[in-house]
């Protein structure tokens, strides 16, 4: 049985919800691409990549996220917050939800990447 990409980020939201994040939308899609969750965190907005697995992958979390990916999600923010005329801190995070026993875990890696970085 595949694992739902919907079921991930179902589950993915539900658990930004508890640990404050306000989920603003999901699926952001735009010229650039897309991003799977825009939240905030206190006053920072957060572009939050999911990766949902079936049980633990030899590739962690962020490094799944590849460079190319950082550079589109980093240009798809760029788009959101010009759409909604929105300033201030955005940051970047990586929230893998695994399946194993019945329920899912999850790592939260906020601040994943930087993209003022080289």
């Amino acid at each position: 049985m595949r694992l739902s990409g919907r079921l991930g980020e179902d589950d993915a939201c539900a658990f930004l919800r508890r640990a404050g994040y306000r989920v603003l939308q999901r699926n952001f899609r735009c010229p650039a691409g897309e991003v799977d969750v825009v939240a905030t965190d206190g006053k920072t907005t957060a572009f939050v990549e999911i990766k949902a697995r079936r049980a633990a992958s030899r590739v962690g979390p962020k490094e799944a996220v590849t460079a190319a990916k950082q550079r589109k999600i980093g240009a798809v923010a760029g788009w959101w917050a010009a759409s909604k005329r929105k300033a201030g801190p955005m940051r970047f995070d990586v929230l893998a939800v695994t399946y194993g026993d019945g329920k899912p875990s999850f790592e939260l890696i906020k601040g994943a990447f930087d993209l003022s970085e080289p």
